[in-house]
């Protein structure tokens, strides 16, 4: 039967074997996945608490905090036996934006992207924040690699570029694009994607505002 305790016990073996066989020690769950391995259909303030209790008694970081309010349950949960810098804002932030983004997919500016694949996990086990398939070309379908920045681009387009490599190693046969969103894009971004020539990347601002109804 599984348990808070169980699950603890489970996530801490993966990440010491990953440990000994000199890979990244971390493991990354979906939250409903974690709640569905732990013996709890649905999430439950107690049940994070028990869950949050095994995990800190098995010496297992988890990031975000399982007991942050709000958290979505297709949050992505990063499990670690090292204690990683807090970014529960910043993890919800980015998951908003995400959410914004994919109801985007398939009208207007994105009309052509469908099939959104979230948290997607690349053969070196970097995870794209989402993918599409593009649906550009009639003779077969693309691959769209979308990045997402919730403050200002910084090194994102770099990043991008290196999952669309990866994408493109494993998708010979598939023509690979990017789409940068990011609420600040800087000067040097704009001019690194202009200079890349390898790859099409297109670029967009996004940004949130209230607006008074009445």
């Amino acid at each position: 039967m599984a348990t808070p305790a169980s699950f603890a016990r489970i996530v801490r073996a993966q990440i010491d074997a990953l440990v000994k066989a000199n890979r990244p020690a971390e493991v990354r769950k979906k939250l409903k996945t974690v709640l569905e391995q732990s013996g709890f259909a649905n999430r439950r303030d107690s049940a994070l608490e028990s869950l949050a209790t095994a995990l800190a008694a098995a010496k297992v970081y988890v990031s975000p905090d399982l007991r942050t309010p709000g958290l979505s349950r297709d949050a992505s949960v990063t499990f670690s036996a090292a204690k990683r810098a807090p970014r529960v804002i910043a993890s919800a932030r980015e998951d908003h934006l995400r959410g914004m983004i994919e109801a985007q997919l398939g009208k207007g500016e994105l009309q052509h992207l469908v099939r959104p694949r979230r948290e997607y996990e690349l053969a070196d086990r970097r995870r794209v924040d989402i993918v599409c398939d593009d649906l550009r070309e009639r003779s077969k379908r693309g691959i769209t690699a979308i990045e997402l920045k919730t403050g200002k681009s910084g090194t994102a387009a770099q990043q991008l570029v290196r999952y669309m490599e990866q994408l493109r190693k494993q998708h010979p046969d598939r023509t690979i694009r990017g789409v940068l969103i990011s609420q600040d894009i800087d000067d040097a971004t704009l001019m690194f994607l202009r200079n890349i020539g390898t790859f099409q990347v297109d670029c967009y601002r996004c940004s949130i505002e209230l607006q008074r109804m009445r």
